[in-house]
C-alpha cells in the first residue's frame, strides 16, 4: 500500500500529482507496447496452445499408429529434461571432485585463500570432541543414523560441507 501511496508523489516524494505519473505512463509508447505484449501472451498463446493440444489429442486418437505417434511427439520433451537434469546434476554436484561449478569456485578460492580445508577450525574444549592423531574430531555420544549429534561448537570457521 505504501507503494501506491508514494506513486502520487514526484520523483522527490515532496509534491503530490495526483495521477500525473499515471497519465504520463500511459502516454508512453513502450507501456503501451508491454501492454499489448503482455495481453498476446496472456490470451492469445495459451488459447492457441490449448486448442493446439486438443487438436492432437483428438488425432492421435484416431490415427493408427498412435502410441509410434506419441513417442515421436513426446520424446524430444522427455530427452530434454533428462538431459537437463543430468547436466545441472554434473554441474552442481557439492562434491569438488564431481561437480564442474563447484570446483571451478574452490579452485579460485584456493587460488587467492589457500587451502579450504579450514585448518583454524578448532573444537572448543568441553564440549564433547576429542581430537584424533590425524587432526580429526570424534565425539564419545551415541550418534544413529538419522539422528541428531551432540551439537558441536567451533571456534575457527564452520566447515562448508559434511561428507557421511
Amino acid at each position: 500500500m505504501f507503494s501506491v501511496g508514494r506513486s502520487f508523489f514526484d520523483a522527490s516524494g515532496t509534491t503530490f500529482v495526483g495521477g500525473e505519473n499515471y497519465t504520463e505512463m500511459f502516454r508512453d509508447p513502450a507501456t503501451l507496447k508491454a501492454i499489448r505484449n503482455t495481453a498476446i501472451w496472456v490470451v492469445v498463446a495459451p488459447t492457441l496452445l490449448t486448442g493446439l493440444g486438443l487438436i492432437l489429442a483428438v488425432l492421435v486418437e484416431k490415427i493408427r499408429w498412435a502410441t509410434a505417434f506419441k513417442l515421436l511427439l513426446f520424446m524430444p520433451m522427455a530427452v530434454s529434461f533428462l538431459a537437463a537434469g543430468i547436466i545441472f546434476r554434473l554441474a552442481y554436484d557439492e562434491d569438488p571432485d564431481k561437480g564442474v561449478l563447484n570446483a571451478a569456485v574452490v579452485s579460485v578460492h584456493d587460488a587467492f585463500q589457500g587451502s579450504s580445508s579450514y585448518p583454524t577450525a578448532r573444537a572448543r574444549d568441553g564440549e564433547g570432541l576429542t581430537k584424533g592423531a590425524d587432526g580429526s574430531y570424534a565425539t564419545g555420544a551415541d550418534v544413529s543414523p538419522g539422528g541428531p549429534a551432540r551439537r558441536w561448537a567451533w571456534s575457527g570457521s564452520p566447515p562448508r560441507t559434511c561428507r557421511a
